[in-house]
């Protein structure tokens, strides 16, 4: 949640202070790519079928559980 928060209040200031009009696409893809590097950052996780479907669901390889 707070990754999601961040990359909004991001694009938010882009706009105010940057004169930029992020793409809701560029908006979703870097939050997608910050989910996607935290969880390849983890050591182990736990197989459950709650985290396979989080994986199937972001994209990410199940060779990390």
């Amino acid at each position: 949640m707070a990754g999601l928060v961040y990359h909004i209040w991001r694009a938010r200031n882009e706009c105010i202070y940057c004169n930029k009009q992020p793409f809701s696409e560029l908006v979703f893809d870097r939050i997608i790519n910050d989910l996607r590097d935290r969880v390849y950052s983890w050591k182990k996780v736990g197989v459950s079928h709650g985290n396979k479907v989080l994986c199937k669901a972001w994209n990410i390889s199940t060779k990390i559980l």
